[in-house]
């Protein structure tokens, strides 16, 4: 999982040859799904949707999906153990 950052179509770009460059990548961060989340924290599925369906673990929710990026979940387990 060492894939920090998604590539969209929107980093591509046509220069004057006409040929298509890859510029700058643009900092999207890598979503996680439910699944991957409660494979990370080691817990069920249906407890990981119901945490973020809550709010309890911060996401967003796209179509009838709800995805979390590895920093907001890193920040979230890291201030959930300081309140312990």
């Amino acid at each position: 999982m060492n894939k920090p950052y998604q590539t969209t179509a929107t980093d591509m770009y046509y220069n004057n040859e006409g040929t298509c460059d890859l510029h700058e990548i643009t900092k999207i961060p890598h979503l996680l799904t439910a699944k991957e989340v409660s494979e990370i924290l080691k817990i069920g599925y249906t407890k990981t949707l119901e945490l973020m369906r809550y709010g309890k673990i911060p996401c967003i929710k796209l179509g009838n999906t709800y995805r979390t990026s590895e920093e907001a979940l890193a920040e979230w387990i890291q201030q959930s153990l300081k309140q312990s």
